[in-house]
């Protein structure tokens, strides 16, 4: 009476082939990984262009020689043990595109950051901490805090001396808390803007609506 052989167990090469591809595909989706994570940080990040911008308004290098991050204040000698930028080591200046605009042109409105100190440090730049604010007299028009749904946290490393700048295009509408509908939009005249990124804010600017 004869017996039918048993199920055959692979060979040791089959193991080690099967091990390999494996490993080649954890590789290949860890590496997807990482590729996605900083794509998406540099996404955000993107908001801030590095380099100085000459693109400024008369007012706003006034603004700049009145920062009261740089009135009096002494300069950290270095960035945090934890590498993020201390009180007082980062200049924060409002600034727009021009300084006047015709009744077509929308305003670009700019938020420029420079890390006074002699090593680079990290800020939380995010649009979570961001604040651009239009006032007219004691009339508030406009803030970008308004209509926010889902504000962003993003670490940004600001090297020594660089300027980072965030543009902003205003739309020339009238916002309130909440979000609430506005039907009156802005006249023609003067207008203050003042930016601020947590608790750093800068001296207001005006410009012109035409």
């Amino acid at each position: 009476m004869s017996t039918s052989p048993g199920p055959q167990r692979p060979s040791a090469a089959v193991y080690r082939r099967r091990r390999i591809v494996v490993l080649v595909l954890a590789v290949v989706v860890l590496a997807l990984l990482i590729w996605g994570i900083v794509a998406g940080v540099r996404g955000v990040a993107g908001l801030f262009d590095k380099g100085n911008d000459k693109s400024t308004s008369a007012k706003a290098s006034d603004a700049a020689k009145a920062d009261p991050a740089s009135s009096g204040t002494p300069t950290p000698a270095g960035a945090n043990p934890d590498g993020t930028c201390p009180a007082g080591a980062v200049k924060i200046t409002a600034a727009t595109d021009k300084q006047s605009y015709g009744a077509k042109d929308k305003p670009v409105l700019l938020m420029k950051l420079k890390n006074s100190l002699d090593d680079p440090c990290t800020l939380d730049v995010g649009t979570k901490q961001q604040e651009f604010l239009i006032t007219s007299g004691s009339d508030r028009i406009y803030s970008t805090k308004d209509c926010q749904a889902d504000g962003k946290s993003t670490k940004l490393e600001l090297e020594p001396g660089k300027e980072e700048t965030a543009r902003f295009t205003w739309d020339r509408e009238r916002s309130q808390p909440k979000c609430e509908p506005v039907s009156v939009k802005p006249r023609a005249g003067t207008y203050t803007l003042k930016v601020t990124l947590g608790k750093l804010a800068s001296k207001p600017v005006q410009f012109n609506l035409n």
